[in-house]
């Protein structure tokens, strides 16, 4: 990888070749450090987390502050 990709979204149907090319590709991905997302409901948060942070910004806030 050459650094062109800023993120993965690898899904399996659990077939063997499909399973084969995305451990594969998981593997690559981590030596890369390319951030990864195994299952679609992980990609749609992590979809929907960006859009969020498009729109507005994250206040930091300690855990203490809400006990």
């Amino acid at each position: 990888m050459n650094g062109d990709i800023g993120m993965m979204i690898i899904t399996s149907q659990g077939d063997e070749p499909d399973v084969r090319d995305g451990k594969d590709l998981r593997r690559k991905a981590l030596a890369a450090s390319v951030p990864l997302i195994t299952t679609v409901s992980g990609g749609a948060a992590t979809v929907g987390a960006l859009n969020a942070l498009k729109k507005d910004s994250i206040e930091q806030v300690a855990l203490q502050d809400y006990f």
